[in-house]
């Protein structure tokens, strides 16, 4: 993937020789250890940082079998992860790493159950792996306001539509969907806290998924998520203001 570092890894190897592939066990993980479970169908995590040399742990909290393996090949699962079984890999080598579950996505990690790991003190912005230039975070407000309804159908159409500074601005409703975020320095406001409410629906992972930096929440309702109702993972800089969050699995 252009743009992207490729690294080494070292993997916790279970009785196969000359396969790059880790343990499976069930139960909990260890100390030192980061999970990332792999739901039906998508991993709990969209970007997850992790310093070098740190134990990553694949526990399968679906239904049906799945996987996890470096786009770029460099390191993989075993083939097929049981129900409540659960592989560990130990990455070395700092960088951005994609990878996906063969069971239920494309090999190249754009669609599908896929997600990205970054090794280190290195840099990154959501899409770098695309061919456009990242966004970047920036220490003003920009003055454009995205209001939904009335300029987006839908809160993830203003957020797609948004640049760093911009301030997402929502009427009253109910919005059944998973804001995904991957634009810096964004303000997603309702103007409502009740009458401003994201449902997941028991059928979507969370209400709000935030994948960049400086991010911001503020005055509205999260519910019914299988996971979280708002997440932050892999950033620097986040912040939730007057939020009501309530029938999440995991998370407010």
């Amino acid at each position: 993937m252009p743009g992207v570092r490729r690294g080494r890894l070292t993997v916790v190897v279970l009785a196969l020789v000359g396969a790059v592939l880790a343990g499976c066990s069930g139960g909990e993980a260890p100390r030192g250890t980061v999970n990332v479970p792999m739901y039906d169908n998508f991993f709990a995590r969209e970007v997850t940082r992790v310093p070098a040399g740190t134990r990553v742990r694949f526990p399968n909290e679906g239904r049906t079998p799945h996987n996890a393996m470096a786009v770029d090949g460099t390191w993989r699962t075993p083939a097929q992860i049981a129900a409540d079984d659960a592989a560990t890999v130990v990455l070395d080598q700092p960088g951005v790493y994609r990878f996906y579950c063969s069971f239920h996505a494309t090999e190249d990690g754009r669609q599908g159950m896929a997600a990205t790991m970054v090794v280190g003190d290195v840099s990154y912005y959501p899409g770098q792996e695309a061919a456009a230039p990242a966004l970047v975070p920036v220490e003003r407000a920009s003055g454009v306001t995205r209001r939904v309804p009335e300029d987006h159908r839908t809160i993830q159409e203003a957020v797609s539509a948004a640049r760093p500074g911009d301030l997402v601005l929502i009427g009253p409703g109910v919005y059944r969907e998973e804001v995904k975020v991957a634009v810096p320095s964004v303000t997603i406001r309702g103007r409502d806290r009740n009458r401003v409410v994201i449902d997941g629906q028991f059928l979507r992972p969370n209400g709000i998924s935030v994948t960049a930096d400086e991010v911001a929440v503020e005055n509205l309702t999260v519910r019914n998520a299988l996971i979280n109702g708002l997440f932050w993972t892999g950033v620097r800089g986040y912040r939730a203001s007057y939020v009501t969050a309530y029938n999440n699995k995991d998370y407010g």
